[in-house]
């Protein structure tokens, strides 16, 4: 059976997200149909019916303020595209919910960004949802959504409050300066990336259900099979075992030293 949703994030440098690229992206994003457009803003709550030369004005005048920007496209079948621009890099958010979709064509889509210039330095695909609570470590959320705590760890917020401990969800993300470092079902690693970890390292990496490289070098990894399977022991212990492999929490705390020096 295939796939049928999931969530990708893309980040890309500052300097390639313009107004014409961003153009040319949401048309080759496959069986995406802009119908409306929001911008991420308290004066703009309900979408915009789409219009090419209404949304011109409107990026010429908030794409140029100050970060974080958040410009969001939606179709008609409730799949979303969101520009973000941080400081120095911008991610792109996917959110692909149609049960008509194919997940395998917005991986191939996903893998243009690294191809020809390699404009992008980073991207993950997540299970649908699970990108939320990977990240969510609030453990009345997760009783509240019926959702076991019995693999998590908590660690006490305050004198009454616990909160759960990011290092016992496998899919918990950093971002330093905007580019992310986690685990997930796939991950792409562009040229940029090595910077952070060795080529070779990621090219490595041996308990991946598939590893390729992808034009300029561009590592592609697939932890396991099946998107299905995303929250099964097995899954989940691989993705583990995958952030010990690139040492993530000593290598987010080197980043996050230097970046803030």
């Amino acid at each position: 059976m295939e796939i049928k949703s999931c969530s990708i994030r893309i980040v890309i440098k500052n300097e390639f997200v313009f107004e014409e690229s961003i153009l040319k992206w949401l048309e080759e994003a496959p069986s995406f149909e802009v119908s409306s457009f929001l911008i991420e803003d308290r004066k703009f709550v309900n979408p915009i019916a789409w219009d090419k030369d209404l949304f011109h004005t409107f990026f010429i005048k908030e794409w140029s303020k100050k970060p974080p920007v958040f410009i969001k496209f939606m179709d008609n079948n409730q799949n979303k595209i969101m520009f973000g621009k941080g400081k120095n890099n911008s991610s792109i958010i996917i959110d692909v919910v149609d049960p008509n979709a194919s997940v395998t064509a917005w991986i191939e889509y996903t893998k243009t960004f690294f191809e020809n210039d390699n404009k992008a330095i980073v991207a993950c695909i997540y299970p649908k949802g699970d990108y939320f609570w990977q990240m969510n470590l609030d453990p009345d959320r997760y009783e509240s959504a019926g959702k076991s705590l019995e693999n998590l760890e908590l660690k006490p917020f305050s004198q009454t409050m616990s909160t759960i401990d990011p290092k016992s969800l496998p899919g918990y993300a950093n971002y330093i300066d905007d580019i992310w470092f986690g685990s997930t079902w796939i991950m792409i690693f562009g040229q940029k990336y090595f910077e952070f970890i060795s080529q070779s390292r990621l090219q490595s990496y041996p308990n991946a259900f598939a590893i390729e490289v992808l034009e300029n070098e561009t590592i592609f990894v697939k932890l396991f099979e099946n998107l299905e399977d995303y929250d099964t022991l097995e899954a989940r212990k691989i993705q583990f075992d995958f952030r010990n492999y690139i040492d993530r929490d000593e290598l987010v705390k080197r980043l996050r030293k230097l970046y803030l020096e």
